[in-house]
């Protein structure tokens, strides 16, 4: 597990995290030992990724306790979700609740930021110099690839939309005076005639110049 700053980043995704838990509450319900649940991973319970295991299961909210394992409310739902929306609601809501993800989607609610976008987040969030940003920046893209539904199903965030130019609008001539308003686009003779017209406007303004 690495952290960055003060917040630690999960080794296991999101969707083995749920798949994890999934079995072990089809095997033994909403709670089990450590060695239940080694043994219906896999996995050694006295090895080393086992712990990490353990350890990315409660960063991602989904278990607690220490001798005996107990699903949260989070866990609960994902172990009990169905394929489809059922289950995709249920990871985005687990998602949220893990701290530097919840920080990152508060600032990126609707799309996945960009890479560089992303490190200035993480600096911004973290504090953490840019050498260990660096070096958490693939695995939290991929806990955030993993953790979002996207076109109908996991596998990311929907992509940040492209940056469209601002429309264009063509140059034109506006002339507002009590008597209406003149629209012109602007070319060398219509710049002439506006210029004519102000004359003659400022003329009438003035009125008959007394002898």
């Amino acid at each position: 597990m690495i952290r960055i700053g003060g917040y630690a980043v999960p080794d296991l995704s999101l969707a083995d995290a749920a798949a994890a838990v999934q079995k072990a509450h089809r095997a033994y319900g909403p709670s089990f030992s450590r060695e239940s649940f080694a043994g219906v991973t896999g996995l050694n319970s006295r090895g080393g990724w086992f712990a990490a295991v353990i350890a990315s299961l409660r960063l991602w909210g989904l278990a607690e306790g220490r001798g005996t394992i107990r699903l949260t409310s989070g866990g609960m739902r994902l172990a009990r979700a169905k394929p489809g929306e059922e289950l995709d609601a249920a990871m985005i809501e687990a998602a949220r609740a893990m701290p530097l993800l919840k920080e990152i989607t508060g600032r990126s609610p609707d799309s996945a930021p960009r890479r560089t976008d992303l490190a200035l987040m993480l600096a911004e969030i973290t504090g953490a110099d840019a050498g260990r940003i660096h070096s958490a920046l693939p695995q939290v893209q991929r806990l955030l690839a993993d953790a979002f539904p996207a076109n109908g199903g996991r596998g990311g965030l929907r992509p940040s939309p492209p940056t469209l130019p601002a429309p264009t609008q063509s140059a034109g001539i506006e002339l507002s005076f009590s008597g209406g308003r003149l629209s012109l686009p602007e070319t060398p003779g219509n710049l002439e005639l506006a210029a004519d017209l102000l004359r003659r406007r400022a003329a009438e303004m003035q009125g008959p110049v007394s002898g």
